[in-house]
């Protein structure tokens, strides 16, 4: 295997290049991630009254549908045909039911058009098998039924595993091979990515995560000095800005990567990148710009004409974040949810002492951290437009949400600072065996208390809205083991 030598997670210390992952390993991931996937929507299926997509992943359904069988993201005839079918109180719409806004005769939604966009292939597919089967079958096909709704999951699915490989072949540049899948799963299951993978497929996070780790990976292969196409990154980069407005953040590292390039070639040829990248960075943007002018025309006008600032239509306060709030609220603090997240943040400080790279995406971290705390929500929620937000009035502290779901896409970043801490600890100079094995049993324990809480939040015996004690966390965690297995009510 070729080597290479880098710096950054130890001076001069010669590290595994990353290999082309093989066929057979493509394939045996994916069937083990088909797998989980068909067992978890079985399960959310079965809890949610015959619906896979809840609160506001039925709005990204709604696009996907719209864009499929009319070719637009007008969601009012096909919000209010599912809206007749849904009981009320139902899970599946109690997003979309208190959160739209309405404007006589026609229905918009809050959220960007990208996840519609980027699971229309899925739910084609998922649809043309409902109409094959209608068909067959002498009825008339249910565009909400199973089958396209797995379909739309399958889509997340695929999204997870590509997040999966690409954040692998990130560690990979790093360490070896069971370090780097270590890292890897160790940041995937032991954050909030494995909820929104398999358990919640219809939200934006697994089509999110796959793509801006894609991103990075490519990305971190230009910095490196291999020849990757600066139209793909800005081409990837409108694409994740359509399916999450928050990762505009990551255009940190393509900025950064075109100055670094600007002052080792030439000004003008970074210029001509930037072009490059600009141009290709619009082409999905676009599609988001025409949506917003020809579809929801007067509920985007009005918050462009607004005073304050806003993302996404949510309300920003600059001047005083929650910045620490998103790491270690005991609400969905990330850090104090999932303390996993806190060690590969670790891992980025320590490499970034001598790596570029590192320095790079703690400084993306931290931006998105900055950006969290300032979400507020939408205007037609706040209780007070001038008085500074509460708990319960800030984006980021929702109530529904396993975690800090907000950080799910920078789960390739701290795996990268994880990977780079595990090697730190098999070249301790102090008992290296000692240090080895204390830092793989952290990360397995770590693991499996995410597992717990994702087992406990499943079987709803932790209250999602308050703050919740560790130990509170740990008695629903017992609780929700002893429904699971039926030995509790």
């Amino acid at each position: 295997m070729a080597k290479t030598l880098r710096r950054g997670v130890g001076e001069d210390q010669l590290l595994a290049e990353a290999a082309a992952p093989s066929p057979r390993w493509l394939l045996a991931t994916a069937v083990a991630v088909l797998c989980i996937g068909t067992l978890t929507f079985g399960f959310v299926f079965h809890i949610s009254d015959g619906y896979l997509f809840r609160h506001d992943g039925a709005g990204y359904f709604l696009y996907t549908y719209s864009i499929v069988t009319d070719f637009d993201t007008e969601v009012t005839d096909d919000y209010l045909e599912l809206n007749a079918r849904v009981p009320a109180g139902s899970p599946a719409l109690s997003g979309l039911r208190t959160r739209r806004e309405a404007i006589p005769d026609h229905v918009t939604l809050p959220w960007p058009i990208g996840p519609g966009v980027v699971m229309a292939p899925f739910y084609a597919l998922g649809y043309g098998c409902e109409w094959l089967l209608a068909t067959a079958s002498g009825r008339e096909p249910d565009p909400f039924g199973w089958i396209p709704q797995f379909a739309f999951g399958l889509g997340s699915l695929f999204y997870g595993w590509v997040g999966i490989w690409t954040t692998y072949l990130c560690c990979r540049r790093l360490a070896g091979l069971s370090v780097a899948w270590g890292a890897t799963l160790a940041l995937l299951a032991g954050g909030p990515a494995v909820f929104y993978i398999f358990f919640h497929p219809t939200m934006a996070h697994a089509a999110s995560l796959g793509l801006v780790s894609l991103y990075v990976w490519l990305w971190w292969r230009r910095w490196d000095g291999e020849s990757v196409s600066i139209a793909v990154l800005g081409l990837l980069a409108g694409l994740m800005v359509i399916v999450r407005y928050q990762n505009v953040i990551f255009g940190i590292l393509l900025a950064a990567l075109l100055l670094r390039e600007a002052r080792q070639t030439s000004w003008h040829a970074a210029f001509r990148d930037g072009v490059v990248a600009g141009l290709a960075c619009l082409a999905p943007f676009s599609l988001q710009v025409i949506h917003l002018t020809m579809i929801q025309g007067e509920a985007a006008s009005k918050h462009w004409q607004s005073e304050d600032l806003t993302l996404g239509r949510n309300l920003m306060d600059v001047s005083s974040p929650y910045f620490f709030d998103v790491l270690f609220s005991c609400r969905h603090g990330a850090i104090y949810w999932a303390p996993i997240v806190g060690v590969g943040l670790l891992g980025l400080l320590v490499a970034g002492r001598s790596a570029g790279w590192a320095r790079l995406f703690v400084l993306v971290f931290l931006a998105d951290i900055y950006l969290i705390g300032c979400l507020r929500g939408p205007p037609e929620l706040m209780v007070s437009l001038t008085a500074p937000p509460s708990a319960d009035e800030t984006n980021w502290s929702g109530g529904h949400a396993f975690g800090m779901r907000y950080l799910t896409e920078c789960m390739p970043l701290l795996a990268a600072g994880l990977a780079a801490l595990l090697v730190q600890s098999r070249q301790s100079r102090l008992l290296p065996w000692a240090s080895r094995w204390a830092t793989a049993v952290a990360v397995v324990v770590l693991v499996a208390w995410n597992g717990l809480l994702l087992i406990a939040y499943g079987m709803g015996t932790i209250d999602r809205v308050e703050c919740v004690t560790w130990s509170e966390m740990a008695a629903g965690a017992g609780q929700g083991l002893s429904r699971l297995f039926g030995g509790g009510a």
